[in-house]
Parts: C-alpha cells; sequence; structure tokens
C-alpha cells in the first residue's frame, strides 16, 4: 500500500508539471527603425547682372542644401562661374539665361564671378 501511495504521489506530481502552461513567450521580437525622410531645401537664387548684382549682393545658405541659380546677363555676353566649386555657366549670349545647379557640399564663402568683367556679382556663403 506504501509503494502504491508513493507512486501515485510521483505520477500526480509528473502530471502536474505536464499539464501547467508556460508563460514564456516565445515570439521573435522584430527589428523595427524609424526611417526619417530626407528633406533637402531648395534655395532659388535669381541674378540680372549689372540689376540685383554686386560684391555687396550676399546669400546664406545651409551646407548641404541644392542650390539653383539663374542668371543672365541683359548687358553682354558672359560667364559666369562659382570660385571653389569650379562651376560655370559656360558662354551665354547677350541676355541668355542659364542655370547652375549643384549642392552646396564645401561650406565656407564663395564668389560668383563674370568671366568678363571679372567682377564679384554675388556672394554665397555655405554654413
Amino acid at each position: 500500500m506504501r509503494k502504491l501511495l508513493i507512486g501515485m504521489s510521483v505520477s500526480a506530481a509528473l502530471l502536474a508539471g505536464c499539464s501547467s502552461s508556460s508563460s514564456t513567450d516565445t515570439t521573435v521580437p522584430q527589428k523595427t527603425t524609424d526611417t526619417a525622410a530626407v528633406t533637402t531645401s531648395v534655395v532659388e537664387i535669381s541674378l540680372i547682372v549689372g540689376e540685383n548684382t554686386g560684391a555687396d549682393m550676399m546669400q546664406t545658405v545651409p551646407l548641404g542644401s541644392s542650390v539653383r541659380i539663374t542668371v543672365v546677363n541683359p548687358n553682354g555676353a558672359d560667364e559666369i562661374h562659382i570660385h571653389g566649386y569650379d562651376i560655370s555657366t559656360g558662354e551665354l549670349a547677350l541676355g541668355q539665361e542659364a542655370v547652375i545647379e549643384f549642392v552646396a557640399s564645401n561650406a565656407g564663402t564663395f564668389d560668383i564671378e563674370s568671366h568678363v568683367s571679372e567682377e564679384v556679382v554675388f556672394v554665397l556663403t555655405v554654413e
């Protein structure tokens, strides 16, 4: 009888262990990453040589921004270039409009100059 009681006790303990549910979560966590939309500001500058140009005309743009400069010289043929970026409009006929587009990836102050008159037509600061 004693063996029977011991056997029943062991069996009951084993059954209790088998029937108990585990609260352990086996779900694999999902990796999430927040992807922020990268927005690049576009700075538009319009230059008419002789009207809104000169060494005292300046604008500051954020580092990394896209810059679009529209330039026209109604007074004669010209070529406008940006020192420090080695970007040029190429040769422009009298009154011809050109657009220079670039990313302001270099910090500093840059002269925008006429090849014909060798005058600074605009000063661009990137910071």
